[in-house]
């Protein structure tokens, strides 16, 4: 018989060969970062780039370099997207530190222009100031736009690191710098600290366009830094009053928060230009806003109470009915109404607001807080209530009202009634016509 031993061992040589030959093969093709290099302007090559550094079977070294190269190339859009297709929490991180570092290493290279002493005391004076632009792309000011990309990707380190980039970014020269970068600087505040605010102080105090500018920092900041926005608004206000343009009152009455409220509470005291929509911005505003206006009810007379009391009513409904009724003066003397009103004209008219700004259900409740304004011995809470019943239609009061038509007390500033008496008859009368 034949033996194959020797072919046996020869063809295992030959295996073991090219198995050896194979694996070297496999070593010799795998990626290095430098074969990354021709990719950063061939066609395609961010997303070619962007799928290595999501690939978990890549080098780490080159997933890192792909990062990296995207961010050198000005493709910030592309690392996030990028880390959004990772799955393990670990590798994300990984690429999000090494963004980080080249982040940094970007910013580091201060390549932007900036204003000259003579620029800034020019933009100080009101003056118009052009600055020539190179077309290029900036590193640092990529770095930024980065940062505002991938931010939910950094932890708590990068973040940190990060936002004193920003804050450094956002400290000077913002008319110039929120041309540089794709992300203006009103979007980056959020980022950049809850001192942030200080940092542009000077760009809100100075900016021709403090209504387009605080309009768009509003809802990008954090409630401390619109509180600190608002307080900054109202400081320049302050400065600039009673002659506000038209840029300087919106962004005065469009603030939302207590930050706004003494100078709103300026505009209507010394009653200039804008002080309607002043009452309406501190409706809108509540907390301070809502104390500002039920301090005008009790302490102004004439159409400034009423217009606190409209507002308060527009905003809150019928519940606040009750509050503004009390702080109302029983002292006849304690309205100035004028010549061409009565209190007839003004306590329907903020009961008709009542009835336009409450909801269905406060409406079908409006007996309870009708009646227990009637409880209350103090005149003007009863005016308001049996007024508010007549525009409300409140007929589960009628029996209520109906005994007290012989009440003589005498109200004071009424055009068409006397007594309290009086009022109940009319009331009735009205809520009975309703009826049919």
């Amino acid at each position: 018989m034949r033996s194959f031993l020797g072919s046996t061992s020869t063809l295992r040589t030959l295996l073991i060969a090219s198995l050896i030959a194979s694996l070297g093969l496999l070593i010799a093709c795998e990626r290095s970062p430098e074969d990354l290099e021709d990719w950063r302007t061939a066609q395609n090559g961010m997303a070619q780039l962007s799928e290595w550094a999501a690939d978990e079977g890549e080098p780490t070294d080159v997933r890192k370099r792909a990062i990296e190269i995207m961010l050198e190339e000005g493709e910030v859009d592309y690392v996030p997207r990028t880390l959004n297709e990772v799955e393990e929490d670990d590798d994300r991180q990984m690429l999000a530190a090494a963004a980080m570092s080249t982040i940094e290493r970007l910013w580091d290279e201060q390549d932007v222009p900036e204003l000259t002493e003579e620029d800034r005391e020019g933009l100080e004076e009101g003056q118009d100031v052009e600055v020539e632009i190179p077309p290029q792309g900036f590193d640092a000011a990529n770095a930024v736009d980065a940062i505002y990309r991938t931010w939910d990707h950094f932890d708590e380190d990068a973040q940190q690191r990060g936002s004193e980039i920003l804050r450094d970014w956002i400290s000077q020269d913002q008319e110039l710098r929120t041309q540089l970068a794709s992300t203006g600087i009103a979007y980056l505040v959020q980022y950049a600290g809850e001192s942030a605010v200080d940092e542009i102080e000077n760009w809100l105090m100075e900016t021709d366009e403090p209504y387009a500018l605080a309009r768009t920092l509003r809802p990008n900041v954090t409630e401390e830094q619109q509180l600190r926005v608002d307080e900054v608004i109202a400081q320049r206000a302050k400065e600039e009053h009673p002659d506000l343009d038209d840029e300087m009152r919106q962004a005065v009455v469009h603030a939302e928060t207590d930050g706004m409220v003494p100078y709103l509470s300026k505009m209507i005291d010394d009653e200039v230009e804008g002080m309607s929509e002043a009452f309406q911005a501190l409706a809108n505003i509540g907390g301070d806003g809502h104390a500002k206006l039920l301090e005008l009810v009790e302490e102004r007379t004439g159409t400034i109470r009423w217009t606190a009391a409209s507002r308060l009513l527009e905003s809150e409904g019928i519940d606040k009915l009750a509050d503004i009724a009390n702080l109302l003066p029983e002292d006849e003397d304690g309205y100035d109404l004028g010549e061409d009103h009565s209190l007839d004209d003004f306590t329907r008219a903020i009961c008709a607001d009542a009835k336009r700004s409450s909801e269905t259900g406060a409406i079908e409740a409006a007996a309870d807080t009708f009646s227990a304004m009637l409880d209350e011995e103090h005149w003007p809470s009863t005016v308001l209530a049996l007024q508010c019943a007549q525009i409300f239609g409140t007929s589960e009061l009628r029996d209520r009202i109906q005994q007290m038509e012989d009440d003589d007390t005498e109200l004071a500033n009424m055009e068409t009634v006397n007594t309290v008496g009086d009022l109940a008859t009319v009331t009735d009368t009205i809520i009975e016509d309703d009826d049919e």
